[in-house]
């Protein structure tokens, strides 16, 4: 049980030191749609394109 409950703080602790990381957090979600949005559209031209 105190193995938890040390865990449950420490992550308490590094989101109260962290006010910055939503920021972070949102910009990385954007880069990851555009790149999983980048990656659909190869898909489908290389669909497209090469047919076996």
């Amino acid at each position: 049980m105190k193995f938890k409950t040390n865990n449950y703080r420490r992550t308490l602790r590094l989101k109260q030191d962290k006010p910055r990381s939503p920021r972070h957090f949102w910009l990385i979600k954007l880069a990851l749609l555009i790149l999983r949005l980048v990656c659909k559209l190869i898909d489908l031209f290389s669909g497209e394109s090469d047919e076996d």
